[in-house]
């Protein structure tokens, strides 16, 4: 009888960590999204339509641009809650300037194809070795389970990149000021940042060892294509819009697609809380169960939350003039919630060192990108298009077997979670 309910003591003591935890993080993520939003509000406004596709379009390549910084952080938090610590450090500075140098060769390509001005480019560009810089120490807090400093990391480096948009946008009032706030605040926010992570975290990150940097550096590189590939497709709707859409229907895209980008983020503390235990294969299958359960019961909520409110904060948010744009919200949301759990289950797939998925990531980016390139003729078109794109990468990353680090390939089946 004892044991049993010391058995319980610990269970109820175990779920009131996480329930604390998953508080605190989500309190992070969710004042930093509430700046991106504000953003928007801001920009939409400012900018009016035509003028806002671009900011729409730089704000999908600032996604696509912190991909290495998050790909950093995921891997980092892997390493250290797996106990393979060293060299992380070094593998985070190898991979801010290989980010940096690609940024720099990609810049013509994207004026010329997405006709976005050079100076809009050349701040972003600039900003990317410290948005890759700050996933480190992010990724050490996570691995640790030290929820209360990840929080406080999230929140300076958010607040930095976020709040200098919104400065500069304030400030200049064009889609380059934006960029040069966002920069700015960037690099104030890293130092900021850097400063606040003390002790056990700060040692996970300094530690030198040369082997154990180039194996870190080398799954960084792994883990990259594959959340290169899952950016893309949680952005490539909004470049794809802005292609081949009228210059205002692509500003109305634009402002929906905050509807998916609070679908995607709101629960994200959710897969920030369990990727310390999706990194441990005894403890994997349980946590993406329990997750995905999670995420989808969040994704009910919120698609019906844009039923019964949309029409009215919506206009509120962003103006009216992007009203033609309301009928569409429903869809916007659903594809957040979709993205939201294909996220979960990338994640996943990355803690288990895959080297299959991003050939799957890339394969339904290219399907979607040539679907598209045949029909294009509506915001809906395109929508919903990139719905059945991430409802496919989800479904097909949870049943395609795992291969990571010459392992025989294993499915991500849920199967029962234990009792």
């Amino acid at each position: 009888m004892t044991d049993a309910m010391t058995e319980s003591s610990e269970r109820t003591g175990r779920m009131r960590a996480l329930l604390s935890a998953s508080a605190t993080v989500t309190l992070a993520t969710v004042a930093v999204n509430l700046l991106s939003y504000a953003l928007v509000a801001i920009g939409t406004r400012t900018l009016g339509p035509e003028r806002y596709a671009e900011l729409a379009a730089l704000l999908g390549l600032l996604l696509v641009g912190y991909v290495p910084a998050a790909t950093v952080q995921v891997v980092l938090a892997r390493r250290v809650a797996a106990g393979e610590r060293g060299g992380l450090g070094q593998a985070s500075l190898r991979t801010a300037v290989a980010v940096t140098v690609i940024g720099a060769v990609a810049l013509p390509v994207l004026h010329l194809t997405l006709r976005i001005s050079v100076p809009s480019l050349l701040f972003l560009v600039a900003a990317l070795p410290a948005m890759t810089l700050g996933g480190a120490p992010m990724g050490a807090a996570q691995g640790l389970h030290l929820f209360g400093r990840l929080a406080t990391t999230t929140t300076i480096i958010g607040a930095g990149r976020v709040g200098g948009a919104i400065a500069g946008l304030a400030a200049g009032g064009t889609a380059a000021s934006a960029m040069a706030g966002m920069t700015t605040g960037a690099w104030l926010a890293l130092f900021a940042a850097a400063a606040a992570v003390k002790g056990q975290a700060w040692r996970a990150i300094a530690a030198r060892e040369g082997a154990q940097a180039r194996a870190a550096t080398r799954e960084v590189a792994h883990a990259t294509l594959t959340m290169l590939a899952m950016a893309a497709i949680m952005t490539a709707d909004v470049l794809l819009a802005k292609r081949y859409l009228p210059a205002a229907d692509a500003g109305h895209y634009g402002a929906g697609a905050v509807v998916t980008k609070v679908a995607i983020w709101l629960p994200y503390a959710v897969t920030m809380i369990a990727l310390p235990r999706l990194a441990v294969a005894g403890q994997r299958r349980a946590a993406l169960r329990v997750s995905i359960i999670v995420l989808a019961g969040l994704g009910v909520l919120e698609v019906a939350g844009v039923l019964l409110l949309g029409d009215v904060l919506f206009p509120l948010a962003v103006g009216d003039q992007y009203r033609p744009v309301l009928g569409w919200l429903w869809l916007f949301a659903t594809l957040g919630a979709v993205l939201a759990i294909a996220q979960l289950i990338i994640m996943s797939r990355i803690a288990a060192t895959d080297r299959w998925v991003a050939a799957l990531l890339w394969t339904g980016l290219l399907a979607e990108i040539g679907t598209v390139g045949f029909l294009h003729g509506s915001i809906g078109t395109i929508l919903t298009v990139a719905t059945l794109t991430a409802t496919a990468v989800a479904a097909s990353a949870l049943l395609i077997p795992v291969r990571g680090k010459g392992k025989p390939g294993t499915n991500l089946d849920l199967g029962t979670l234990p009792t």
